[in-house]
C-alpha cells in the first residue's frame, strides 16, 4: 500500500515537472517557475530515497 501511494506522489510530482518545464519553454523563467521546477525535482527525489527504506 505504501509503494502505491509512494508511486502516485512521483506520478503527480512528474506532471507537475512537466507544466513548469513547458511553461518555461513558452514564457521564458521568472523566479516563481524556478522555485516551482526545483521543488518537484527534490520531491521526486525525496520520494525516491524514502522509497529504498520502505
Amino acid at each position: 500500500m505504501k509503494i502505491l501511494f509512494l508511486i502516485a506522489i512521483i506520478i503527480v510530482l512528474i506532471c507537475i515537472l512537466l507544466e513548469q518545464l513547458t511553461r518555461a519553454k513558452k514564457d521564458g523563467l521568472d523566479r516563481l517557475e524556478i522555485i516551482g521546477l526545483s521543488l518537484s525535482v527534490i520531491g521526486i527525489v525525496i520520494v525516491l530515497i524514502s522509497s529504498f527504506f520502505i
